[in-house]
């Protein structure tokens, strides 16, 4: 009988071109949503939310991409995951300061945060794919993916005001 190997293993086995173009499509959606204008009229709520929910997609790709061009054991390495990490959040800073200076947009660290977290939950992803046995992996996956949506809603709509006693 004939273990399937890792989900993660599966993609690793695709040729080294498309992994590779799925580096450079990771990439340049990162500049692309970098570049894009900003708009001058108000936004709906929910367009603000789902414009900043591509960030943690779109940095969990690149985390993604960078990791299948390494070794196929990348994600079970803590330095691997770690390196891959602090580029992504390299990026991430990169494409917050260029933000501050394309007209009707701004760079905030909060939206850092959140490139930071979809790299985050990419490389754990990766990593759970990476095991044969995956247990309590929809708990977490339903946590993380929580966790995403909550700070988008943060970022998008505000902090709670902070109520003070007089």
């Amino acid at each position: 009988m004939s273990m399937d190997p890792p989900f993660f293993l599966r993609f690793y086995a695709l040729p080294l071109s498309f992994r590779r173009l799925f580096l450079m499509i990771a990439v340049g959606a990162v500049v692309m949503e970098s570049f894009w204008p900003g708009s001058p009229g108000a936004r709906s709520a929910a367009e603000v939310y789902f414009f900043n929910l591509a960030h943690p997609f779109l940095y969990g790709g690149l985390a993604l991409a960078m990791l299948l061009r390494l070794d196929p054991g990348a994600p079970l390495r803590f330095t691997a995951s770690l390196a891959v990490l602090g580029l992504a959040g390299f990026a991430g800073a990169l494409d917050e300061w260029h933000q501050s200076s394309v007209p009707l947009r701004d760079g905030t660290l909060l939206d850092w945060v959140a490139d930071l977290l979809g790299a985050a939950a990419a490389l754990w992803l990766a990593f759970r794919l990476s095991q044969k046995t995956l247990p309590g992996f929809w708990i977490r996956f339903g946590g993380f993916s929580l966790l995403i949506l909550c700070w988008t809603a943060l970022v998008s709509f505000g902090f709670p005001p902070s109520s003070s006693v007089s």
